[in-house]
């Protein structure tokens, strides 16, 4: 962890390069608006700016309650490939690329996690957190997010 005088917060990640990467973000259910659908999006930055971005990683977007992995259809359980090109720049100079979506539901209180996870981890990035902000319909405008917690590992 280091300070990065583009972010919001007093640190950011900086993986090294490595055999595999694990950025991993979780998020209790009572923070956000039930009855809501809501896209989780892993913040980030190329720490080398020439470095191109053809580079795919699996993410995935799981629902727990009380400590357990709710069984439930997506959207609130998904896996997927997502690719780092193009990765979509941000007014506040970072950029993003969503790592899935879920659904609240005023029922169920517990925690969401979304996770980015290559064993073939081969970028050199900086990793601001995961944030997790309502779904909206397809404008231009863009929801203030909500970042969590994440952790970070690299072997």
């Amino acid at each position: 962890m280091k300070s990065h005088p583009k972010s919001r917060f007093a640190e950011v990640a900086v993986p090294r390069y490595s055999w595999g990467l694990d950025v991993r973000g979780r998020i209790n259910t009572r923070m956000l608006s039930p009855e809501t659908l809501y896209e989780a999006y892993l913040v980030f930055e190329l720490a080398d700016k020439g470095t191109k971005m053809e580079y795919f990683a699996r993410a995935r977007v799981r629902n727990f309650f009380r400590g357990r992995e709710l069984d439930i259809d997506c959207p609130g359980r998904q896996e997927k490939m997502v690719s780092f090109q193009p990765s979509r720049g941000r007014d506040d100079g970072w950029m993003e690329i969503q790592l899935g979506c879920f659904y609240v539901d005023h029922r169920l209180k517990g925690e969401v996690e979304a996770r980015l996870l290559d064993i073939n981890y081969r970028m050199d990035i900086v990793v601001e957190g995961i944030e997790f902000r309502p779904m909206r319909a397809k404008k231009r405008t863009k929801a203030k997010g909500i970042l969590s917690n994440f952790w970070i590992s690299s072997t």
